[in-house]
C-alpha cells in the first residue's frame, strides 16, 4: 500500500512540474508567431513566417507522442528563424519607402555623401565591379559539431575585413554550411551559428550589420557528397560572396 501511495505521489509531482513548464514554451512561441503575423512591416516576410508556423505544429505533434527532445528542437528552430526574420525585415519595402522620400526632397549637391557619389558616378561604379569579380574569398571551415573560429582562418577574416574596409560600397554575403550528419533542423541552427559569430566578428571591427546578410544553408549545398571525413570537413564552412551595394 505504501509503495502505491509513494508512485502516485511521484506522479502527481511530474505532472504539476513537467507539464506547465511545456506549455509555456509552446504559448510564449505561439504569441511571437502571432506578433509577426499581425506586423505589416513583415509582408515580405510571410514565406517564412508559415515555415516557423509549420514547425510550431510539428513541435506540438512531436510533444503528444512523447518525444520530447525532437520537439524541443523544433521550437528551437523556429526561435531562431523568428530573429531571423526580425532582424532582417523587409530591406526591399525599405529601400522603396527611402526613395520615395528622397524624390520629394532637393538636395543640394554640397550636401551629398561622397560615397554615395562614388557608387553613382558610372565611371567609378564599373571600377567598384571590377574590384568585386577580382577579389576571390577564400572559404574558412570549422571543426566537427564547432562554430569557433580557428587561428587560421581568422586570418583569412582578417582579409576579408582589410577588404571591406577599403571598400565601403561593397556588402557581404555569409553562407553557413555544415557537414550531413545530424538532423536537418540541428544542422540549419548549426549553420546560422557560424555566420553569426562571423557576422559579429565584422561588426565589432566597425563594419556597418546592413553590409552583411547572413543565411544558413545548413546541410542543404555539400561540397562533397562522399561519405568519408575528408568530405565532411570541406562541408563544414562559411562561404563569402562580396557584392556591389544597389
Amino acid at each position: 500500500m505504501k509503495i502505491k501511495i509513494i508512485i502516485l505521489m511521484i506522479l502527481i509531482i511530474f505532472t504539476f512540474t513537467a507539464c506547465p513548464g511545456t506549455t509555456k514554451d509552446f504559448t510564449k512561441t505561439q504569441t511571437a508567431i502571432d506578433e509577426l503575423k499581425n506586423n505589416p512591416e513583415l509582408d515580405c516576410q510571410k514565406d517564412n513566417i508559415k515555415s516557423v508556423e509549420d514547425l510550431y505544429t510539428e513541435a506540438i505533434e512531436l510533444e503528444k507522442a512523447g518525444k520530447s527532445d525532437e520537439s524541443d528542437i523544433k521550437i528551437q528552430v523556429a526561435n531562431e528563424l523568428m530573429k531571423t526574420i526580425k532582424e532582417k525585415g523587409c530591406p526591399e519595402k525599405e529601400k522603396k519607402e527611402n526613395t520615395e522620400e528622397n524624390n520629394d526632397t532637393t538636395t543640394e549637391s554640397s550636401d551629398i555623401d561622397p560615397e554615395f557619389t562614388t557608387i553613382s558616378d558610372p565611371a567609378n561604379e564599373n571600377i567598384s565591379l571590377k574590384i568585386v569579380s577580382n577579389y576571390t574569398p577564400e572559404t574558412i571551415y570549422f571543426a566537427f559539431n564547432s562554430y569557433q573560429v580557428s587561428e587560421d582562418s581568422k586570418k583569412v577574416l582578417l582579409k576579408h575585413l582589410d577588404f571591406l574596409l577599403k571598400n565601403p560600397q561593397v556588402n557581404i554575403k555569409l553562407g553557413g554550411h555544415t557537414d550531413s550528419r545530424g538532423s536537418e533542423e540541428y544542422n540549419l541552427i548549426l549553420g546560422e551559428k557560424r555566420v553569426l559569430v562571423i557576422r559579429d566578428f565584422f561588426t565589432n571591427q566597425g563594419i556597418k550589420a546592413e553590409r552583411i546578410e547572413t543565411t544558413s544553408y545548413g546541410e542543404e549545398l555539400l561540397a562533397d557528397t562522399s561519405n568519408t571525413e575528408e568530405a565532411h570537413a570541406k562541408n563544414r564552412r562559411v562561404e563569402f560572396k562580396f557584392i556591389l551595394s544597389e
